[in-house]
């Protein structure tokens, strides 16, 4: 029966780690021989095919969302007025868009102090720049604090906060 090299024995048994390869190589170099193609290309293969999966998976998922995040901004900046007199809460909501039925504020949730008042659902922007809204809120007095959260349908959340005086 023939002698097998370390090598050929490695490869029928069917191991294809790259540690096996490199044992083979450095073998081979000790004899003073050099590696064929075959050994040589297998032992490069080897070196991508144990690239971290987790690595892969992380630059797929951010070449995926990448592109949304930078389309999507949360509201700039929530502005508050509270008319006494008649008393109604004006809120205008800054968050300009380029399609106000795709990218809009989803949600207006106004509360005063700790409680929630009232959450009016959008299902588009009013305008370009902004989205307005108004509600009546009777029976405040002097030291109340209103504070309405502006979600965007896309991503992000701005607040505004107002004090009676």
């Amino acid at each position: 029966m023939k002698a097998e090299s370390s090598w050929q024995r490695s490869r029928t048994q069917g191991s294809h780690t790259t540690g096996s390869n490199l044992q083979a190589v450095a073998r081979l170099e000790a004899a003073g021989k050099q590696p064929h193609a075959g050994q040589q290309l297998n032992l490069d293969i080897n070196k991508f095919r144990h690239t971290p999966m987790k690595k892969s998976l992380y630059t797929l998922l951010l070449l995926m969302v990448l592109p949304l995040a930078l389309g999507a901004n949360p509201a700039r900046k929530v502005t508050l007025t509270y008319d006494a007199q008649t008393q109604t809460l004006s809120v205008t909501i800054l968050h300009p868009v380029q399609n106000t039925e795709k990218h809009y504020i989803s949600e207006i949730t106004v509360l005063l102090g700790d409680k929630e008042i009232e959450t009016k659902t959008l299902t588009k922007q009013s305008t370009l720049e902004s989205e307005t809204y108004q509600t009546t809120l009777p029976g405040l007095s002097k030291g109340n604090v209103i504070t309405v959260k502006a979600k965007c349908n896309q991503f992000g959340n701005k607040s505004g906060k107002l004090t009676i005086k």
